[in-house]
């Protein structure tokens, strides 16, 4: 069965609320994304991908192109020396070429695309940008056009205007223009669109390749003056002579206004449109009139898509189910009918999406193209997400890799009971979650592979689902070797992200994350680097913890851990630490974090490098045991006591966690009383307030066996529990 993309369906439709602002009036506000790439670039066509989704979601408010360095399409100079200030690695990208808040370079990862995208397209355009006067003559294959920006509020500055030439479906022979695929064959990337494609891709369509900036990198000055007047149009002419190797019919014409300043990050796009240069450019909006189906096992559903024409050229339109970045169980099928629509100008036309499952549960993701077929313009793809989960479930397990189900999920349901029947594997896919939010599930366990790394950490609208989850009193588990550094330091990182890991949970990173392989002068990997793994002593998840993590001997079949972070606790936090690593104290390696009825537990590597099947299971049965716990483990009526001891059983000692509903001051004692009914082992009275309170219980010198803990309040409120003392 096909699986939806891991890390960038996860990106996919990642802001609803950002980027769902209407404009009254005014001017469009369309965002241009430049993402530098090169043939050469084997992860570039997973920048690809996102770009495909995000113009499939916003495609009439976002243009995007490719800026090739290194290969057969480079612009001379251009990428080598103008643009190079901009970019921090391959795939990145230049959001309108904004340098944003926490980020140290214009180009970001593509994990932080439509963060910064939704942003900017929620923004008021202050200009509005128009092509006109378009014209090319086959014969001398010159390009003339006017681009006008008229503002609609006054701004000050060094404002210049450009026109961009673009050429699609670029294709050619050799290594300048054989694309490079790094996903191919990667069995961590299963289901991408790229993986069952060839390491090498011979004849690959470069898609939106940027061709010439007409007016330079930064654009015409002098044409709008130093403070630009409102209403007041102000245009610039361009020609350009296009080579004889280009295809007239791919290319198209983006036109925009630019702030211009020295340093390299203060030269922002104000605002740009796109025509075609032979053809029409044909957009459509695919909008499905309830998205989120409750479809039962063994029935069927169907929902409406309307499709909208953007444009005032008329076309058909073909409808399709996307396979590639679709997913059902085996046995689920979805189909789309009618499979073609005309589409008159500026008008609308409907069709169907049916779902038939079959007895298996689970959850689908079906993605509805709809494509101008038209031979005659240029045809826009938009897409609607159809999504639906069998009804019930309680406990989500987000998976960001195969493997890491049996680690975390499997665990979770061995548990048994609602357990195992109420348990449901779902993507880390923040359109999916919107749809069915984490807040309507009691738990989520959301583990993330080195090869996903970001999928949790850098999505802001997963992040911010969590934390709505974490504010409902719900409880969360989170396992990933780079999530914290990812979502606090790197440049992935936004307010979102950074809010979450900082001011909710109180930790950040303490360094950059540490590499737990050797790898060799190619990349390739030759070994890999143990760590002590050990547990804070008398911690309810900790405790007794001590392990050698990535003692492996067969790199070809054993699972490693690749990168680790190391948290610090803030002062005022609410998290207590777990886990630490390096025989560190301070580098935490996994916490546990409560307010009120709410749970989390964070560790900053994942179960690969956990060999021994006795310790990875002893971790997640105490870290479930934990965070399933409810607040009172002893329902007593009318009490303001409620207590959790672990571990239980115990030998040396366990930690008492209680919680207090009363806001005065109290005073309460801890006694133990044996099977005997004697008093073995009193406390004296500890002064506590309301909220959660620790004591540590210890065994001084008591027999083994089964015993009473009994807490007594200065209100004379008691509660009881049985604890059991090992040798």
């Amino acid at each position: 069965m096909k699986t939806i993309l891991r890390r960038m369906g996860a990106l996919l439709l990642a802001l609803f609320i950002i980027a769902g602002t209407a404009q009254a009036q005014g001017p469009a506000k369309r965002v241009l994304l430049e993402q530098f790439t090169g043939a050469w670039c084997g992860w570039c066509v997973d920048g690809s991908v996102v770009i495909e989704n995000l113009l499939a979601q916003y495609p009439n408010q976002l243009i995007a192109v490719k800026v090739h360095q290194g290969d057969g399409m480079e612009i001379p100079k251009v990428m080598a020396d103008t643009l190079r200030p901009f970019v921090n690695g391959y795939p990145s990208g230049a959001v309108d070429r904004m340098l944003f808040s926490g980020q140290t370079t214009v180009a970001i990862s593509r994990n932080a695309w439509p963060f910064y995208v939704g942003q900017q397209m929620a923004m008021t355009a202050d200009v509005g940008v128009d092509i006109s006067n378009v014209n090319f003559d086959p014969t001398t294959r010159k390009i003339t056009a006017d681009v006008t920006a008229t503002f609609v509020k006054s701004v000050s500055g060094d404002l210049r205007i450009n026109l961009i030439i673009v050429e699609d479906k670029v294709t050619g022979t050799g290594a300048a223009y054989d694309q490079k695929n790094f996903i191919s064959g990667n069995p961590s990337f299963v289901g991408h669109p790229y993986y069952s494609k060839p390491a090498v891709i011979p004849g690959y369509e470069h898609r939106s390749v940027v061709r010439a900036y007409a007016g330079g990198v930064w654009g015409v000055k002098g044409i709008i003056p130093g403070v630009a007047q409102t209403g007041t149009p102000y245009t610039a002419k361009f020609s350009y002579t296009l080579p004889a190797s280009y295809k007239a019919d791919n290319v198209t014409l983006i036109g925009s206004v630019h702030k211009y300043g020295t340093a390299s990050t203060a030269k922002q796009v104000l605002n740009a449109n796109e025509v075609g240069l032979t053809k029409a450019i044909v957009k459509t909006e695919a909008t499905i009139e309830k998205p989120a189906m409750l479809v039962a096992q063994s029935s069927k559903g169907s929902t409406e898509v309307t499709v909208k024409n953007l444009s005032s050229t008329a076309t058909s339109v073909t409808l399709s189910v996307d396979a590639e970045n679709s997913f059902m169980p085996d046995g689920w099928t979805a189909t789309v009918e009618p499979a073609t629509i005309e589409l008159p100008a500026n008008g609308t036309a409907k069709a169907n999406v049916t779902l038939n499952t079959d007895g298996n549960q689970g959850y689908a993701i079906i993605s509805v193209d709809a494509v101008p077929s038209d031979a005659s313009v240029i045809g826009r793809l938009s897409r609607g997400y159809v999504y639906n989960m069998t009804p019930g479930m309680k406990y989500a397990i987000y998976n960001a890799h195969p493997r890491m189900n049996d680690h975390y999920g499997q665990p979770l349901k061995n548990r048994g009971g609602e357990f195992e029947s109420k348990s449901i594997d779902l993507p880390l896919n923040a359109g999916f979650m919107a749809m069915y939010p984490a807040s309507s599930f009691d738990a989520a366990i959301i583990a993330v592979h080195y090869s996903s790394r970001g999928a949790f950490g850098t999505n802001s609208a997963i992040v911010s689902q969590i934390t709505e989850m974490l504010n409902a009193g719900k409880k969360v588990f989170i396992a990933g070797g780079l999530e914290a550094y990812n979502g606090i330091k790197s440049t992935s990182a936004t307010p979102v992200t950074k809010a979450f890991f900082e001011s909710k949970l109180g930790v950040t990173v303490v360094n950059d994350p540490v590499l737990r392989l050797q790898t060799n002068a190619n990349g390739q990997i030759t070994g890999v680097i143990p760590f002590q793994l050990q547990g804070v002593k008398d911690d309810a998840i900790g405790d007794g913890i001590d392990f050698l993590a990535n003692d492996v001997t067969n790199l070809n079949t054993d699972p490693f851990i690749y990168f680790t972070d190391a948290f610090s606790i803030n002062p005022d936090s609410k998290s207590s630490p777990v886990l630490f690593m390096d025989e560190n104290a301070d580098n935490v390696a996994g916490i546990r974090w409560q307010d009120g009825n709410a749970k989390l537990v964070m560790f900053t590597f994942d179960m690969d490098g956990i060999t021994d099947e006795e310790v990875k299971n002893t971790i997640m049965n105490k870290t479930y045991t934990w965070l399933f716990s409810s607040a009172s483990s002893v329902a007593e009526e009318g009490s303001d006591l409620s207590l959790l001891v672990q571990p239980n059983p115990f030998s040396n000692s366990a930690a008492v966690q209680f919680m207090i509903s009363d806001p005065a001051t109290q005073f309460v004692t801890f006694n133990l009383i044996d099977m005997l009914g004697r008093s073995v082992q009193n406390s004296l009275p500890v002064a506590v307030n309301m909220g959660l309170n620790n004591y540590v219980l210890k065994n001084n010198g008591l027999t083994p066996g089964a015993y009473r803990l009994v807490i007594s309040g200065s209100n004379g409120k008691i509660q009881t529990v049985p604890v059991m003392i090992n040798r």
